[in-house]
């Protein structure tokens, strides 16, 4: 993606941590750069090692997004606050 397309998705997702939709403490770039990095692999690597994606790299990709998703949830307790 293109810088903007970054910048964009790291201000959402700065706005997400100042309304509390996100952990404490959650890296506004290192979740930028971490969801980038998954995309970008898995639009490059399943046609040279097609045997890590026998799903499919659309399953993988959202396996990877719901892992990276579980970790800026905040706890139930400080969604209440």
């Amino acid at each position: 993606p293109s810088e903007a397309v970054m910048e964009r998705l790291r201000r959402y997702l700065a706005a997400t941590a100042r309304a509390g939709l996100v952990r404490p403490g959650a890296d506004p770039d290192a979740v930028t750069h971490l969801l980038v990095a998954a995309l970008f692999s898995h639009g490059l690597l399943p046609p040279m090692m097609p045997g890590r994606f026998p799903g499919g790299p659309a399953a993988s990709f959202e396996r990877c997004v719901d892992l990276i998703l579980d970790g800026i949830r905040p706890e139930p307790e400080e969604v209440s606050r």
